[in-house]
């Protein structure tokens, strides 16, 4: 099953990844 996604939706789902990524970096060096 294939799933047509709108560039808008690609694009904010691509920020949401970026954004749990930053997060994920940025408490693992906040440890310190």
């Amino acid at each position: 099953m294939e799933i047509q996604l709108s560039r808008n939706q690609r694009l904010l789902l691509l920020a949401q990844m970026i954004k749990n990524d930053i997060a994920q970096f940025v408490s693992e060096h906040q440890e310190e």
